[in-house]
């Protein structure tokens, strides 16, 4: 099984740039660290993934062009649950949490 990391590329106007990194086969019951940026001054955008103790799999793309003008129209983070919260991911609390920008 994998798990895919896609973009898009506004000068190509391909908007559906992807890459896979491999499941290992016992991801079940382990910590799922997951990662993904785009960075406007190198034009590049990285995703990442890491299950329990294991190597980071990381996934890089170059030379990808986004919105110059920097502006963010939504952006979406959970902690601790799937995305529509049908499953109760962690059977426990987080506290102050907290969410920085810049």
């Amino acid at each position: 099984m994998k798990v895919q990391f896609a973009t898009y590329d506004l000068i190509s106007e391909d908007n559906n740039i992807y890459s896979s990194a491999k499941i290992p086969d016992d991801y079940h019951q382990t910590w799922h660290y997951v990662y993904f940026s785009y960075s406007h001054s190198s034009k590049s955008a990285v995703g990442g993934i890491r299950y329990g103790d294991a190597n980071w799999e990381v996934e890089t793309f170059n030379n990808i062009y986004h919105n110059d003008k920097g502006d963010i129209n939504s952006l979406k983070f959970y902690l601790g649950s799937s995305d529509s919260s049908k499953f109760q991911s962690i059977n426990g609390y987080f506290y102050n949490a907290a969410l920085y920008t810049n």
